[in-house]
This record gives structure tokens, sequence and C-alpha cells, in this order.
């Protein structure tokens, strides 16, 4: 476990600007009762495990250090599908975004309501992970947090590695989601950059 301490060192607060759904925003009040619900969910699905906090880390983004602090946790693969389990029947039950999907009134390929189609969606992922829930392999998820906003979130398997940036500075937004996968040798970036109002998107891609 960890101490109390620790635990109000853990960053709470992701900034990201609005959030946007199928086009619809959510109100500042619907967005702090999703963040608050589902942080919940995933302190509950790792409170018995040891966290390793390292202080003075320097990591870059966007070309910037960033000083941080870093927070690690080491999940099996049980331990990390149950808690996507525990997200997902919530997600498919939360009617604060099933009520957004309603008001766009539109029908899949299948005369399927949009909110019919988002639960199948998640229903089916569950089935998939259900079917596919045992084993040992280890995955690290590692949280680093600069002024206690998180600024990189690191997923780490033996098989890949999954960052996702950030960074909020004088003005400038950056947000970046990259992938390296050790089985192939591939690697994938998506950034996008806002400097005052201009929007700037990068997508690169090696094999």
């Amino acid at each position: 476990g960890y101490s109390d301490e620790e635990v109000s060192n853990i960053p709470n607060q992701i900034d990201i600007g609005k959030i946007s759904i199928g086009g619809l925003l959510l109100t500042n009040e619907e967005e702090e009762t999703l963040f608050n619900k589902y942080i919940q969910i995933i302190e509950n699905g790792l409170l018995n495990q040891n966290f390793l906090k390292q202080e003075n880390q320097t990591i870059e983004i966007d070309g910037k250090s960033v000083q941080t602090n870093s927070y690690s946790v080491t999940l099996t693969k049980e331990q990390l599908n149950n808690l996507y389990l525990a997200l997902l029947e919530q997600l498919k039950n939360e009617e604060v975004i099933l009520g957004k999907l309603d008001t766009l009134q539109i029908k899949d390929d299948n005369s399927q309501s949009l909110r019919d189609s988002f639960i199948d969606g998640i229903d089916e992922l569950i089935s998939q992970i259900n079917q596919n829930n045992i084993g040992q392999d280890e995955t690290t998820i590692t949280v680093y947090e600069n002024m206690k906003n998180t600024v990189r979130t690191s997923i780490q398997t033996n098989e890949y590695e999954i960052n996702l940036d950030f960074l909020s500075t004088n003005g400038e937004n950056f947000i970046q989601y990259s992938e390296e996968n050790n089985s192939n040798n591939t690697t994938k970036n998506i950034a996008l950059s806002e400097n005052n109002g201009d929007l700037e998107i990068n997508i690169t891609t090696t094999e």
C-alpha cells in the first residue's frame, strides 16, 4: 500500500481543455463528475498495490525538458484487465455520455441508435477481455506530474510502450500519443500543437 501523504501527492488533474463527445461539449460540472467517478474506480483498483515514487525526474516533451515526480505501479495481466472491466462496466451505463448520444438522433448502418451501438461495442470489449483474462504478463503504468498536473502517462509491457503527453506552457498546448511496438519494431506518433488558436497535427509512423 502507500501512505496518506503519498496519495495526496499523486496528481489529480489532467488539464486538456474542453472534452467533446460527438461534437457535444461536456459542461464543467459533467467533466468534474466523470473525472471524480472514474478516478475513484482506478484508485479502488489500485488500492492494495505498491507504488514506486521517484522525485526529480527530467523528461522531454515537445523538445522541452520537464522536471517531474513519477509514480509507478506494476500489474499482472489479470489485475489490469479487471481494472479495464470495472471502467467499461461503468462506462456502458454512464448516463452523462449516453444522454449526449441520445440528443444526436443518429443511427448506424444497422438502424441502431448511437446509445445501443455504444453499449454493444463496450459489451464486445468486455467479452473479449473475459475470454483472455488469465496470465502473469506484467504491465507497468507510470504517471509523471509537474506542479500537480499530469504531463505524461506511460504504459509499458514486454511487447510495447505507450506514452501520452500533455503540456501547457505560455499559451501553447501540446498533446502527443506515441507507441513503440517491440515485437515488430514499429512506431507511431500523433502530435497536436495549439498556439494562440492555431492547431497543427503531425502523424508519423515507422516500420
